[in-house]
């Protein structure tokens, strides 16, 4: 395959509960953010219930858009796992069973103390021609079949597996295709609204579009209260030319820039608070649960501190590191760290809308994590 030519994805999510809304589809998500590394770009994402009608219209419909068509779901041994069968339909080739997975699933069902029985043999059926993918987990094997010039990958539905499957099986193959990984370069700013932001860089945008057309990129904006991301998609063997944009870009934003290309100061904040501080207090008398929400997702790392306390009021006198947020007025906040170093900063918000108390809560615990990063670098 030519390195200079953009390739399309599409991943068809096969199961009522993603249409009856019981479950999300994060499977989609997933497979685009690994393929778009590896050079394919994601155009559709499709859900249909376990209807043979909608999963077949679902697959002629991707076959016109894609050249790559990622199939998730229906591939086990109930009566409405028929994915395979509708595959090999529209293929156009016949359904062969494989002896190698029968075998397999035999031996894992009954090394676990499952009982064998025969309907279990629907899921050991595949197109022919099928190249097999081993699933390290399940009894549910994968498979990769061309279709008029078309690929088409078709997993089994858990999340889990889907990711074994891909990690020894196609990870490996798609890397052989040599395609060129997209970039995604983002900036997190702080401080302008979505528009105003776009009046920094849409004109640098469109000067450079105009001077050279030929060069492809795209670019988006994302408002994740407090932040503003802007962000840049081009293929890696364009990154040179675009350099010049890039280097316009990061300065026209670099006043308002607060993080860059993904990392979320969550992490950030943890990790540095776990290196070297085993005991801590974060007292937050301004957020009002905003702050305690954003750090909720390192709660499950609360084991390596030795001791800690969250507070909305001045803790007593105690030896552990102390991060505080506390209010001056409605629009002024200090944000603080005492313990071998203190430090400590005052901050005014933009904000100043009584309409706008919420956004302003927002914005202060972020700025509190913002800061606190910082200092405890520092320490």
């Amino acid at each position: 395959m030519s390195v200079n030519q953009t390739f399309v994805t599409s991943v068809l999510g096969v199961g009522t509960e993603l249409t009856d809304g019981q479950i999300i589809n994060r499977n989609a998500g997933w497979i685009s953010q690994k393929t778009k590394t590896l050079g394919l770009r994601t155009g559709h994402h499709l859900s249909v219930p376990d209807d043979r009608n909608l999963i077949r219209q679902g697959l002629d419909y991707l076959e016109k858009k894609s050249e790559f068509i990622f199939v998730t779901g229906g591939l086990g041994p109930t009566t409405d796992d028929f994915t395979r069968e509708l595959i090999a339909e529209w293929a156009e080739v016949p359904l062969v069973l494989s002896d190698e997975v029968w075998n397999f699933v035999q031996e894992r069902l009954s090394s676990r103390g499952y009982p064998v029985q025969d309907f279990q043999k629907q899921q050991c059926y595949f197109p022919e021609g099928a190249i097999l993918l081993p699933n390290p987990i399940g009894t549910a094997y994968g498979f990769r079949l061309k279709v008029r010039s078309k690929d088409c990958i078709v997993l089994p539905g858990p999340p889990r597996e889907i990711e074994a499957i891909w990690n020894s099986s196609l990870l490996s193959w798609l890397e052989s295709l040599q395609l060129s990984p997209w970039l995604t370069l983002s900036w997190d700013t702080m401080g302008l609204g979505e528009s105003q932001v776009a009046t920094l860089v849409e004109p640098i945008i469109e000067k450079f579009r105009v001077d050279i057309p030929q060069i492809k990129f795209e670019i988006g904006y994302r408002v994740h209260l407090p932040y503003v991301e802007f962000k840049i998609m081009l293929s890696s063997q364009d990154q040179t030319i675009l350099s010049p944009l890039i280097t316009e870009i990061e300065k026209n934003l670099h006043a308002i820039t607060v993080l860059r290309d993904g990392i979320d100061i969550v992490d950030q904040f943890w990790n540095l608070l776990s290196e070297k501080h085993p005991e801590f207090v974060i007292e937050d008398q301004v957020s009002q649960s905003f702050l305690e929400e954003r750090l909720h997702k390192g709660f499950k790392n609360l084991g390596k501190f030795k001791k800690w306390e969250f507070c909305n009021h001045i803790p007593v006198e105690n030896s552990a590191t102390h991060l505080w947020l506390r209010p001056i007025n409605e629009c002024e906040v200090t944000i603080g760290i005492s313990g071998n170093k203190s430090e400590q900063i005052n901050i005014k918000t933009p904000m100043i809308s009584a309409e706008m108390s919420e956004r302003r809560r927002q914005y202060f615990s972020e700025l509190a994590l913002i800061h606190w990063c910082r200092f405890l670098k520092g320490v």
